[in-house]
C-alpha cells in the first residue's frame, strides 16, 4: 500500500513524495551529475578511461573511504566484480591516496563472511587497503542525519568514515 502511494505521489507531483500518506515537498529540486558509460571487458581499462574524465590530483595526500556493493556473496553483477575493487582501489593510489579504507555493511548476510566469500580481504592485504566492517562499528562510529529537507522522514544514521577526517579522526589514523 505505502510502496503503491509512492509511485503514484511521484507520479503525480513531480519532486513531492509520498509516504504513508504523509507529503514532504524537498528543499529543492533535485541537482544533476554528469554520467559516463564504458565499455567493460577490460575493467582495469574502463577505470582509467572513466578517471581521466576528471582531476584526481585532488586526491593526493588525503584518505579516501569507499563504499561498495556487497550486499551478499552473490557473484558479479549482485556484487562488485573484485576487478573493479581492484582498478578504483590502484586507479587512487596511483593519484596518490595517502590512505584507502573499503566499509561495507551486507544487508543480506553476514558481512565479514560475505567480504571473505568475494575475496575483498585477500584483495586489501595484496594491495593494500583496510577493510572496515561496518556491522562491528560500535554506536559512536555512526551520526545521525536529521530529516530536515530529505524524503527520509525520520532521518537515517551514516557512519562516520564518510564524512570525513573530521568527522571520524579515530576511523582513518
Amino acid at each position: 500500500m505505502v510502496a503503491g502511494l509512492t509511485a503514484v505521489g511521484a507520479a503525480l507531483s513531480g519532486y513531492s513524495v509520498y509516504r504513508a500518506g504523509k507529503h514532504v515537498q524537498p528543499m529543492e529540486p533535485p541537482r544533476t551529475s554528469e554520467v559516463y558509460l564504458t565499455e567493460a571487458s577490460d575493467r582495469t581499462r574502463a577505470v582509467k578511461r572513466l578517471t581521466r574524465k576528471f582531476d584526481s590530483a585532488g586526491f593526493k595526500g588525503t584518505k579516501v573511504a569507499l563504499k561498495a556493493n556487497y550486499n551478499s556473496a552473490d557473484p558479479f553483477p549482485a556484487s562488485t566484480h573484485i576487478e573493479t575493487l581492484q582498478a578504483v582501489v590502484k586507479s587512487l593510489q596511483d593519484a596518490g591516496a595517502a590512505e584507502i579504507v573499503l566499509a561495507e555493511r551486507s544487508g543480506m548476510g553476514n558481512t565479514r563472511r560475505v567480504l571473505e566469500d568475494r575475496g575483498v580481504f585477500k584483495l586489501a592485504s595484496d594491495i593494500g587497503f583496510r577493510t572496515v566492517v561496518l556491522d562491528e562499528v560500535p554506536a559512536e562510529g555512526w551520526t545521525e542525519i536529521g530529516s530536515d529537507g530529505l524524503h527520509w522522514l525520520r532521518g537515517f544514521k551514516i557512519a562516520k568514515i564518510f564524512r570525513g577526517p573530521e568527522g571520524c579522526p579515530d576511523m582513518l589514523p
